[in-house]
């Protein structure tokens, strides 16, 4: 079976199933599929009724999409391990100090932001950790060269994220702080502290390794263009959130240092990695995502989805089987030049709500993602977040990218928001730009469209 694998036997697999062809893959999807979804209809009470009517020899489009609302409600059928109970994770999450450390001595946990609402939890075991943990050590660290710089008790590492939780960026710091012999080597800073602060426990601390959001990445990269900011860090670690090409090129001019991405998800895991070549490529050996519309039907490639299905093919212990999740993407065509066959896949966030305005006494609807499009076609924008303030009010915060000129940015910006309204017939919708930075979400990272009334 796949989960007696040993990490020798996981790290080969990862570095074969990179140069294997998309049907070469899709088969090993397929036996991977199999494998879990029978052991989830063997040990989950809830996929065992959910799955009842499946045909004996199913494909992934036979399998019903799942959701947070429709799980979380039956989080006790859901998972295959009945230690694994409500009343015991209630217990964990009463105390603060359990952050980072194992439940029932063998299991990790973490919960999303909660910014959509109730957070998700999470509870994952031994062979998830191994698999997800070998396709970073192979296809982000060791492809960029920064596998010897994790090594804690020679190199210092500083994570700038939200704090206070036990959502995933946290909980895994205080893992690896956890489990290191030199757990003074790690600096926690929330994002929520002044900007100030941040810079001066980083240059008091002189870090190796950063991790946190692509957004705070981007605004310490200015820090450190103008001086304020002294660290010389030998690699960025950048995660949750869109790396933008012009985050990128900040952080490159300011730290001349390795930068890593890694798009992850609570329920997906490492869901991508960039290469030395920039691009994103989606770790599909291990987890299958379907962009889909805003009807969950599916869209074709080259095409921007309103979400996307999630299957993590390493998740024994919480199933997770065309989850729905609402990350806007676009898988590629083509090959990458860096030569992993793995597919190349574009990424645009969380949609969140959509935004409604009135208009002539009736109401019209644009999706979070028309907006965020445009930012990616407008030169000079670091950083942005859209906050709609009334029924026909929609503002703009920005953080402007360094040596751009302000009002040719929002000469541009102003003219495309602008033809998106008149091409939706939404001409009466007032747009401003606001001298304000964008706010954190409760989870912490920036939500780029807002409702804010």
């Amino acid at each position: 079976m796949i989960r007696e694998m040993k990490r020798d036997e996981l790290l080969k697999s990862v570095r074969e199933a990179e140069y294997l062809t998309q049907e070469e893959r899709q088969l090993l999807q397929q036996k991977r599929l199999h494998e879990l979804v029978d052991y989830a209809r063997e040990h989950s009470d809830y996929f065992k009724t959910y799955y009842q009517d499946l045909p004996e020899d199913y494909t992934l489009n036979d399998l019903p999409m799942t959701s947070k609302k429709q799980l979380m409600p039956h989080f006790e059928d859901w998972v295959t391990d009945k230690r694994v109970s409500r009343e015991a994770l209630e217990v964990y999450f009463s105390d603060l100090n359990n952050i980072g450390m194992p439940l029932l001595e063998e299991f990790s946990v973490l919960t999303t932001s909660g910014t959509t609402g109730q957070p998700l939890w999470m509870v994952r075991d031994s062979f998830h950790g191994k698999v997800h943990g070998s396709m970073m050590a192979v296809r982000l660290m060791e492809r960029l060269g920064i596998d010897p710089w994790l090594d804690s008790s020679r190199y210092k590492m500083a994570s700038i994220i939200g704090t206070g939780g036990f959502h995933s960026a946290v909980s895994s710091f205080e893992r690896m702080k956890n489990s290191s012999p030199c757990p003074e080597n790690f600096l926690l800073c929330s994002i929520l502290d002044p900007i100030p602060e941040i810079v001066a426990n980083l240059n008091a601390f002189e870090p190796a390794l950063i991790t946190g959001y692509p957004s705070v990445m981007a605004v310490l990269a200015k820090e450190k263009l103008e001086g304020r900011l002294t660290i010389e860090p030998k690699a960025i670690a950048c995660s949750a959130e869109q790396l933008t090409e012009y985050a990128y090129k900040m952080m490159k001019d300011a730290f001349n240092c390795t930068i890593a991405n890694s798009f992850c998800s609570t329920e997906g895991g490492e869901v991508a990695f960039n290469c030395t070549c920039g691009n994103m490529h989606l770790n599909d050996d291990w987890i299958i995502i379907e962009p889909v519309d805003s009807n969950n039907q599916p869209v074709t490639d080259q095409t921007m989805s309103a979400g996307v299905l999630v299957t993590n093919l390493a998740d024994y212990l919480q199933p997770i089987i065309r989850y729905h999740v609402e990350d806007s993407i676009i898988i590629e065509d083509g090959q990458c030049p860096c030569g992993s066959k793995l597919p190349i896949v574009r990424l645009l966030g969380r949609n969140g709500e959509n935004v409604s305005f009135d208009i002539d006494g009736g109401s019209r609807t644009i999706a979070p993602v028309m907006l965020d499009f445009l930012p990616t076609k407008t030169d000079g924008i670091l950083q942005y977040q859209f906050v709609q303030k009334s029924p026909k009010l929609l503002e703009m915060r920005i953080v402007y990218a360094n040596g751009s000129n302000k009002e040719e940015v929002d000469s541009q910006i102003s003219h495309y928001v602008k033809q998106l309204f008149k091409d939706n017939q939404m001409d009466a919708v007032v747009f401003e730009i606001v001298d304000q930075p964008p706010v954190q979400s409760k989870g912490g990272k920036i939500k780029t469209v807002v409702i804010d009334f």
